[in-house]
């Protein structure tokens, strides 16, 4: 799946970098807030003590006196998926957003984690020490001022003039198969690909049991590709190929299979439930009646 971005700062994509193994040699610092631009690849990072929603917020504070998104997007932790930080980002005027489910990831920041990752790495066996605190501006200024292999230029260096040099340098991989037919159409309903883990046998890939449904389909010039919307109309910040993606059906009465019933009420004569389905999110826990609920679930 690929994320687009048409503009600068359109979207973003955020996450943290786990280096609490160093910390006892780095002020007590074991993360670093890490956010990229989709667009121009550009990245910001901030270091963390503790990745609480009020230490989350300090550091998107800082970051956004330069820049800030119209869509941040991270993973479901809850480090960033919580009452506080999402109304920090409404005050903002920031759209937030999460991955589709745990199994999916933010693919372009977790690129950058593993990038600065390296940086930090190089630097400290340099230097044999385990102290890198006092340079994480310049590791990110760094990777900032370098020409990138796929944009082909410095993220620095794309602004509003040349963000469609950008754009056609970064998603040209995905441009012509243009006999290749559309397979879905608006209004289909259909499951995701998750992502891989190693482990897993077989090359077929397993598909999210959290039903979507497309809401617009791009014929144009380039391949074919696809962008959903989940049952609650809430619109995914990834677009889709054809081989991401399987047709199915939905009755409107069934979500799917419980995963665990969380609560339970007595409305009147009626037992219910507060139930959480498996393969979705917290945002569709919802009661039903005791009754529809399955011994097998």
């Amino acid at each position: 799946m690929v994320t687009l971005a048409y503009q600068i700062d359109e979207r973003w994509q955020a996450d943290l970098m786990d280096l609490s193994r160093f910390e006892k040699y780095n002020n007590k610092f074991k993360y670093i807030l890490v956010c990229i631009d989709i667009l121009s690849r550009y990245a910001f990072g901030e270091p963390l003590k503790e990745k609480t929603g009020e230490n989350i917020i300090k550091a998107f504070k800082k970051i956004f006196k330069s820049r800030k998104p119209k869509i941040l997007t991270t993973d479901q932790g809850r480090e960033f998926n919580n009452k506080k930080v999402k109304n920090f980002l409404k005050e903002k005027d920031i759209k937030y957003m999460t991955t589709t489910t745990d199994d999916t990831k933010c693919a372009v920041i977790e690129r950058f984690i593993r990038t600065l990752k390296e940086k930090i790495w190089k630097y400290l066996n340099y230097k044999n020490s385990y102290r890198y605190i006092d340079n994480v501006q310049n590791f990110i200024s760094a990777y900032n001022k370098s020409i990138h292999r796929i944009l082909k230029m410095k993220p620095s260096d794309v602004t509003q003039e040349n963000e469609k040099e950008a754009f056609h340098n970064l998603y040209a991989h995905i441009r012509p198969n243009v006999s290749e037919k559309t397979k879905f159409f608006e209004d289909s309903l259909v499951r995701i690909a998750k992502k891989k883990e190693k482990y897993e046998k077989g090359a077929d890939p397993n598909f999210t049991e959290e039903i979507f449904k497309i809401y617009k389909v791009n014929r144009g010039n380039t391949r074919p590709y696809y962008k959903i919307k989940d049952q609650l109309g809430e619109e995914i910040t990834s677009v889709f190929y054809p081989e991401e993606l399987q047709q199915t059906s939905y009755d409107s009465t069934q979500r799917g299979r419980v995963e665990k019933i969380i609560k339970k009420r007595r409305v009147g004569k009626n037992l219910k439930a507060f139930v959480k389905w498996k393969g979705y999110s917290d945002k569709f826990n919802s009661w039903i009646p005791y009754e529809n609920i399955t011994n097998g679930r």
